[in-house]
C-alpha cells in the first residue's frame, strides 16, 4: 500500500473549510429541529418532517380524509398540528 500525497496550498484555511463543512452537514438537522418547535406546519413542512408527501395530504383533504387540518383564511395556507399528524400515523399504521 502506498500513501498518496496531495499538495495543499499554503493559504488554505482549514478552520474555514471545517466551519463550512459543518454548516452544510448540520443545516438539515437544524431545519428539522426548527420544524419540531413550530406549533403548526404547512404541507411541505409535514413532508419534510414526517415524510408524508404533500400531494397525498392534498388528495386526502379533497376526498375528506387524511389528518385533521385547519385553514385560517379562505383559500389560505392549510396548516397541520403535530399531534394530528402523529394521531393519523398511529391510526393508519399497518399491522403485520
Amino acid at each position: 500500500m502506498s500513501i498518496v500525497s496531495i499538495p495543499i496550498p499554503e493559504d488554505f484555511d482549514f478552520n474555514a473549510a471545517f466551519d463550512k463543512a459543518m454548516k452544510e452537514t448540520l443545516a438539515p438537522v437544524g431545519r428539522l429541529e426548527m420544524l419540531k418547535c413550530k406549533p403548526s406546519l404547512t404541507g411541505k413542512e409535514v413532508e419534510t418532517l414526517y415524510g408524508i408527501p404533500e400531494s397525498s395530504l392534498r388528495t386526502w383533504r379533497c376526498r375528506g380524509g387524511g389528518p385533521k387540518y385547519y385553514q385560517p383564511h379562505e383559500k389560505g395556507t392549510v396548516l397541520y398540528e403535530h399531534e394530528d399528524i402523529k394521531e393519523f400515523m398511529r391510526k393508519n399504521r399497518i399491522k403485520r
